[in-house]
């Protein structure tokens, strides 16, 4: 970066009639020069008293830029008080490039092409609603942990924002390294807001047959029997192609899923490379798509839509259908996603093996489904207490070791019996 220069200081004295060549408002007194970073100054009176005067520009605890003063009897004062408030840079690139309007115009705009459009949503909300307004002036090079800490304690969000508009900033700052505008990301190591884990509610075997008696009776019910049978998510149910069918073979392959986007729902690439699957279906199944794909209008090729033969929306399903069904039924409020989690947490209860529900749910890793679906239930846990129980008394053989002999008795030793 080149030196900066030294600034030209004018004394200038304004009187009437004087010819002002230069357009500076008076006579030229005096011409001094100022060293880069001390500051616009001036002199001024305070309770009778002439102080002299520095403006410089500064971040205040969440990083925004703010104009402050510094006063002092002499100059001399006034520089070392400038000096003890000087700050070196912490980064190399454009240091007035504030953080909003890199967010704006580089970070969403590249999540934009990016990332699914559900994901970019994401990142918008938490930079136009909780970033912006509040740190949006501060300076993309001069924002630290410390700054982000002091937003977050003043963020008047719930836990789940804090977390959410503090992970999207790590996420631009990381963006901002790959683009080489920082030599490294400063909240790279900083603690996420901790944000309270609340349990899926999830329905028992018994309530998904309540749920489907319900549904039965609606024009839902084939979609509902594929939420709670096949355990597949919802944007694989909705975007679900009559060519993804082999009804004869007994199975369907996940190859899309239909996503909301800005031009509307359009089938897109499922979630993950390992959501690209096949599922296979029962005889239960296989005879509910095929009564149910008789009353669909052939000029669609999705399997489920909505009353007019148009792609479904989320949103607009759990408000309109899925809930009034659950209300119906007397069954609490879960999600869609819910209905998936239920269906796969009553096949672990029953023995099924853990890479078969991976496979079936599309999961990379069997961690992923270990940790997030496999729930045990509580009569599952009184049947390990009574089991230990009985391990314990002696039925599985644990007790007879740790019993003590009576004391002077003696094992006797077993003698064999004479052949007669």
């Amino acid at each position: 970066m080149p030196k900066r220069k030294a600034r030209r200081i004018f004394t200038v004295q304004a009187e009437e009639g004087y010819e002002d060549p230069l357009g500076l408002g008076g006579r030229i007194l005096s011409v001094s020069e100022r060293a880069p970073g001390t500051g616009s100054r001036d002199t001024v009176v305070i309770k009778g008293q002439l102080y002299h005067r520095a403006r410089y520009w500064t971040e205040n605890a969440k990083g925004v830029r703010e104009r402050k003063n510094v006063y002092g009897k002499s100059e001399a004062e006034v520089n070392k008080k400038l000096a003890a408030l000087k700050k070196a840079p912490t980064a190399k690139g454009d240091k007035n490039l504030t953080l909003g309007d890199f967010l704006e115009y580089r970070f969403l705009a590249a999540m934009r092409e990016e990332k699914r459009h559900n994901t970019y949503t994401t990142y918008k909300t938490a930079v136009t609603q909780y970033i912006i307004p509040e740190i949006g002036k501060a300076r993309l090079l001069g924002l630290q942990p410390q700054n982000v800490k002091v937003w977050l304690q003043e963020l008047d969000a719930g836990a789940r924002s804090k977390g959410l508009a503090f992970a999207t900033l790590r996420r631009a700052y990381s963006y901002a390294v790959e683009l080489q505008m920082l030599d490294r990301n400063p909240l790279a190591e900083m603690h996420a807001p901790r944000v309270p884990r609340t349990e899926q509610r999830i329905l028992t075997l018994s309530e998904l047959r309540k749920l489907l008696v319900v549904a039965k009776a609606t024009e839902w019910y084939a979609l509902i029997y594929m939420a709670c049978a096949t355990a597949m998510r919802q944007g694989e149910i909705f975007g679900l192609t009559r060519e993804a069918l082999n009804l004869n073979r007994g199975y369907l392959r996940v190859t899309h899923q239909l996503a909301r986007t800005e031009n509307g729902p359009a089938l897109t690439e499922p979630k993950t490379a390992s959501s690209r699957r096949r599922v296979d279906l029962g005889k239960e199944a296989i005879a509910i798509l095929r009564e149910h794909l008789k009353t669909q209008p052939n000029d669609t090729n999705l399997v489920f839509t909505n009353v007019n033969g148009k792609p479904l929306d989320g949103p607009n399903f759990l408000k309109r259908v899925l809930r009034p069904l659950l209300k119906t039924a007397e069954l609490p409020a879960v999600t869609f996603h819910g209905l998936r989690h239920s269906s796969n947490t009553a096949l672990a209860q029953k023995g099924v093996p853990l890479k078969t529900l991976q496979a079936n749910l599309g999961h990379a890793t069997s961690k992923t489904t270990i940790d997030v679906y496999m729930q045990h239930a509580p009569s599952e846990g009184k049947v390990a207490a009574d089991l230990m129980g009985s391990l314990l008394k002696g039925r599985g053989g644990l007790n007879r070791g740790l019993t003590r002999k009576k004391s002077g008795s003696k094992a006797k030793p077993r003698t064999k019996k004479k052949a007669r």
